[in-house]
């Protein structure tokens, strides 16, 4: 796609374990999120979905 993104989407990620699908829009610092698997939906300001990867334990099986 060229140009601004889809409806001004700046970037989406997809998680294929969890079903989520993000979708954020920076000009106004907003975050929405659709879960394929369940059928959830969820959005909010940026500041609410923002995390601190230094503060979250992970494995490499994750």
């Amino acid at each position: 796609m060229r140009g601004n993104g889809w409806i001004d989407i700046d970037t989406g990620a997809y998680h294929h374990r969890s079903g989520w699908l993000t979708a954020l829009d920076w000009s106004r610092q907003w975050v929405w999120q659709m879960n394929v698997l369940h059928g959830g939906i969820r959005q909010g300001g940026l500041e609410e979905f923002v995390v601190d990867v230094a503060t979250v334990g992970c494995s490499k099986s994750e």
